[in-house]
């Protein structure tokens, strides 16, 4: 349901046809291809839209925690402006698989589950003040979730260095599993955080892009 908007390739003719990016929502890469999805399914034109898994991309990105959270904050409306447009491709069988699954995915996993994080941590520290759950049990799931989600990223990453034939030194190394502790024990939360509160002072923000610094 997203081709990245730095990434994306269409077919001119297509894109014209749905009526081009709109400038109405802060996520114009999502909503566009969510459009063509809806385009082609309700004109039964034969289309795919697909991810390029060996494509090489360069772009820029935000490199202070602030700037990534005042971009994941903008994401999060985005997303929110574009599934509520199309609210009508939600488990409708004429959208197929991308009304059926899709659109759910995005619905819980992307859009509620900032919301479901915090209220699982609510209700974990809630449930430590009145004595109802097993501390030493909770630390050491929470240290089996943090190494799990480490060795996940870790796979991810090292797959990746070795399908490129890239070297990396011992300090390189060591960085990159400092990194994956920290996304998993602190950034994780934090951004789930952000993307939380993304809808405070929705109404008078929710086409306002700021100003954002990237390198």
């Amino acid at each position: 349901m997203i081709i990245s908007g730095a990434f994306g390739l269409f077919e001119k003719k297509t894109v014209i046809a749905v009526g081009g990016y709109d400038n109405s929502t802060m996520g114009e890469d999502m909503e566009l291809v969510v459009r063509l999805h809806e385009f082609s399914r309700m004109n039964r034109k034969p289309y795919k839209i697909h991810f390029a898994q060996d494509a090489i991309c360069w772009s820029q990105t935000p490199e202070k925690l602030s700037e990534l959270c005042k971009q994941r904050k903008r994401w999060q409306r985005g997303l929110f402006q574009c599934m509520w447009g199309h609210r009508k491709m939600l488990a409708n069988p004429r959208y197929g698989a991308v009304g059926l699954l899709s659109y759910l995915y995005f619905l819980l996993y992307e859009l509620l589950s900032p919301f479901i994080e915090l209220l699982g941590v609510l209700t974990m520290v809630l449930s430590v003040v009145m004595d109802m759950l097993n501390v030493k049990f909770m630390l050491v799931f929470l240290a089996c979730y943090a190494l799990y989600g480490i060795l996940l990223t870790l796979t991810a990453y090292f797959s990746r260095i070795y399908t490129i034939d890239q070297r990396l030194s011992f300090r390189e190394l060591i960085l990159a599993i400092i990194a994956c502790f920290f996304e998993t024990t602190f950034l994780r939360f934090s951004l789930a955080f952000v993307r939380a509160t993304a809808f405070v002072g929705y109404k008078k923000n929710k086409l306002n892009w700021g100003k954002l610094e990237r390198k």
